[in-house]
């Protein structure tokens, strides 16, 4: 039976239908346009993709059958600029992407935007601020080269820190190489302080810090709210090399921790979401590594990086997810009769075992009564005052 999972594209782009034309009159004799779309066109062809960007139609129109084809459930958009070296045209803005979560009506995007460094500190956190508590996006996406180019461990990144630390929203920071931009400033320990200054800020190292994948590594191990994101180079190796991809996240998994890997696609750059996503839900770990010692990647593993670990890490939980969790609970610690979302689960670990089964009938069955179709803390908590 084919397994189900809720899979959350956590690095992705869209743009907008008139970037192509406006693009095309800044590129015509302007050889840093032109330098920006060849380095994200050979991105795509190391993936297989030859059609170019606007090929893609990754637009808010057609993304929707783009997600139905790869079987993504929710994808989680970024801000994109570079517009200095787009003559003042920014491919993916704040204000477009602000009318895009407007108009998601399926609930299919969540987003972050952009805050530039360069402004005063006033200015950041005030907008930070109407960013997450007015305009609807999640978080707060870095580029260290956008923005005229900074690095990560730049005091001007302090406020922008600090505010989403209050808020609770996550920062998502390329990490590692960028093909347009400077390398070095990129580098995840540049993080280390800020992760020790603001040990609630939740910090995704995109594209996991290749090459200084194992110092990404390290700080998702060391510091707690610290995650990556499999974003771009990995689709490079599900591609070319399979075994190789298999090689690197099994390194991940044991020097990072599986609840720390999070799928991310970075469409439209790695335009190839439906093979990686096939093969983490789907393919084997090859024969020969198992008889070295690997471990065949269960289903709760690969439900973990497709999508729960980003569902958890963003307080995400429905249906369909609990459905999934409920697959994963020991056989000898409970039965359950409907879903239960992971963190009701886990709140079962702080009732004694031999009170644990008549716990879960009492709960279950004044869900049944009350027409509730999954258990979350709020329902447990109901249920005992019941």
């Amino acid at each position: 039976m084919k397994k189900d999972y809720y899979v959350i594209d956590m690095h992705c782009h869209i743009a907008d239908e008139s970037i192509a034309e406006k693009i095309g009159e800044k590129g015509a004799n302007n050889p840093e346009v032109q330098k920006v779309y060849q380095s994200l066109e050979k991105i795509q062809k190391s993936v297989g993709w030859y059609g170019g960007i606007m090929g893609l139609n990754g637009t808010p129109k057609h993304f929707p059958q783009i997600m139905k084809e790869t079987g993504t459930d929710l994808s989680v958009l970024a801000m994109l600029s570079f517009s200095e070296e787009l003559g003042g045209i920014e491919l993916s803005s704040n204000d477009f992407l602000h009318e895009v979560l407007k108009g998601d009506k399926k609930g299919l995007y969540l987003a972050y935007a952009g805050v530039d460094p360069r402004l005063s500190e006033r200015k950041k956190i005030d907008k930070i601020n109407y960013y997450i508590n007015e305009a609807g996006f999640i978080g707060i996406k870095l580029n260290p080269n956008d923005w005229g180019t900074f690095s990560l461990d730049d005091p001007m990144l302090t406020p922008i820190f600090k505010t989403c630390s209050d808020l609770g929203a996550p920062v998502h920071i390329h990490t590692g190489i960028d093909p347009t931009g400077v390398i070095g400033y990129g580098n995840p320990m540049l993080l280390e302080n800020t992760a020790i200054k603001f040990p609630k800020l939740k910090i995704l190292l995109e594209h996991y810090g290749y090459p200084w994948k194992n110092q990404a590594y390290a700080m998702c191990y060391k510091y707690e709210n610290v995650y990556l994101t499999l974003a771009y180079h990995f689709n490079e190796l599900v591609h070319n090399n399979p075994f190789l991809a298999w090689i690197e996240i099994e390194e991940m998994r044991i020097h990072a921790g599986l609840d720390k890997i999070l799928y991310g696609s970075d469409f439209p750059a790695s335009p190839n979401q439906k093979e990686v996503i096939d093969f983490l839900a789907h393919k084997k770990v090859p024969k020969i590594l198992r008889k070295e010692g690997f471990p065949d990647w269960t289903y709760e593993m690969r439900a973990k990086v497709l999508g729960l670990n980003a569902a958890k890490l963003l307080n995400i939980n429905n249906e369909k997810i609990a459905k999934i969790q409920s697959n994963f609970v020991k056989k000898e610690e409970s039965k359950f009769s409907m879903p239960w979302t992971f963190e009701a689960i886990e709140q079962l670990d702080m009732i004694p075992v031999f009170i644990r089964n008549s716990a879960i009938v009492k709960i279950e069955s004044y869900s049944k009564k009350n027409n509730i179709n999954c258990v979350d803390i709020n329902v447990m908590n109901e249920a005992r005052k019941s």
